[in-house]
């Protein structure tokens, strides 16, 4: 789960459920839709995008790779709430050709520049302060500089003063 919200898509086997019909509730900007008949063979973008969506990125989301999708290809979490580490398993998803987690709480690294990840521009993990770009290892925070501490024999009862600024 990413949401506090019910978010019920869960992607487990495609291809044992490409034959049958079925039938998925999916909830969008606060709004219940229910597909009926082959309903995950018309998806072909994946807008999450502005849905208050809080917590980690599931991995399962990888699962994605399973659909076998035409025409426009995207996944897009951007602004949401949405923090912890972008799953290395998304970069399985090689029919992407739009994707985004800007303007979220992200950290860690950002996941492998490889295949169609290389062919994502910076702007697409924007706004994550603790995201560092593998890359450029460079997060969108600046550090503070470090002043080395003097060590003189002053007895100030085991404590440093310590200033931080950002």
């Amino acid at each position: 789960m990413i949401s506090t919200h019910p978010f019920p898509l869960t992607i487990t086997d495609y291809d044992s459920m490409s034959s049958k019909q079925q039938s998925l509730e999916f909830t969008t900007k606060n709004v219940p839709l229910i597909y009926k008949g082959s309903t995950l063979r018309y998806f072909t973008g994946i807008d999450f995008s502005c849905n208050n969506f809080t917590g980690e990125i599931s991995p399962e989301i990888g699962n994605l790779s399973k659909i076998k999708v035409k025409g426009n290809k995207s996944l897009d979490l951007s602004y949401n709430k949405l923090e912890g580490e972008i799953p290395p398993q998304l970069v399985g998803l090689y029919f992407l050709a739009v994707f985004s987690v800007a303007h979220n709480n992200l950290s860690g690294k950002t996941p492998a520049r490889v295949a169609q990840f290389a062919t994502f521009e910076e702007s697409c993990y924007k706004d994550n302060t603790f995201l560092v770009d593998t890359v450029n290892q460079a997060c969108d925070v600046d550090m503070p500089p470090h002043h080395a501490t003097s060590m003189n024999n002053e007895d100030n009862g085991g404590f440093m003063d310590m200033k931080f600024s950002m």
